[in-house]
């Protein structure tokens, strides 16, 4: 009798398809301007407040439950698969029926500390928008300083801290505990790394389906990057660059191999 298995949905390939959901949803939700996940994943009902008095409408008519629900989906959406790298790591040093659970206790630690960014990151892009006469004035500022962020040693330090994998802990609870700590030592590292890039898509006076997409983008390809000594100036991923020339490259010749036949 064969001792082989029907394939399974493992814990990467289920990351990937709730990102995909995800940007499904901010889609779906980003056609209706007042609608829950819009008004914190798109970024332009930010960008578009005419007054106080529409901030406080917004505000009253969409409840905490739906703000942080409407936070988590573009947590999902845009970092869920930055971290396939820890995960699979947390799966690799862990016993076979333990690896979903080690899986999980990682994304609670992590997504914990995202969704505590939420509050003052969202806050703190209502504050800046509601203080500037010209609605595209704090997206610029902001994304100068993320650029200036880009360009310091303390980044590339939060890049490297994002890198560090630690060895599996004990049996039961207490190895639980160590990939839960290492979930949220990862979120706190990448919160510091990304924060920046992440108040800046907020602003961007255009739809979430382009800010948010792009910053995503740019935030898994800085992932792929191998740690560096830290040093001034501006680093551009191109280990993503290369990779989808690579891809690309590979996929035309295919096509011209099989037209010529």
């Amino acid at each position: 009798m064969s001792n082989t298995h029907p394939p399974v949905v493992g814990l990467p390939q289920a990351l990937s398809i709730a990102a995909a959901l995800a940007w499904g949803l901010l889609l779906l939700f980003s056609v209706d301007p007042l609608g829950a996940l819009p008004v914190l994943c798109a970024g332009q009902l930010i960008a578009t407040l005419p007054s106080h008095a529409e901030l406080a409408f917004v505000l009253g008519w969409v409840s905490p439950t739906h703000l942080a629900m409407s936070w988590t989906v573009m947590l999902f959406a845009m970092m869920l698969p930055a971290v396939a790298g820890p995960v699979a790591h947390v799966r690799a040093r862990s016993f076979a029926h333990e690896r979903a659970m080690g899986g999980l206790g990682f994304l609670a630690g992590y997504l914990g500390i995202w969704l505590a960014a939420g509050a003052p990151l969202i806050g703190l892009a209502i504050a800046l928008r509601l203080t500037a006469d010209i609605s595209w004035l704090p997206f610029v500022v902001t994304l100068g300083l993320a650029l200036a962020w880009q360009m310091t040693t303390w980044k590339q330090v939060a890049l490297n801290r994002c890198h560090m994998r630690y060895p599996r802990a004990a049996f039961g609870s207490t190895a639980m505990q160590a990939w839960l700590g290492f979930g949220w030592r990862h979120g706190l590292w990448c919160v510091v790394s990304c924060a920046p890039i992440m108040l800046s898509a907020l602003l961007a006076p255009v739809p979430s389906y382009v800010s948010m997409p792009i910053a995503a983008l740019w935030i898994w390809a800085e992932r792929l990057e191998a740690p560096r000594e830290p040093e001034t100036g501006f680093i551009i991923p191109m280990r993503a660059f290369r990779a989808l020339n690579h891809r690309v490259t590979h996929t035309l010749n295919l096509r011209s191999g099989r037209a010529s036949l």
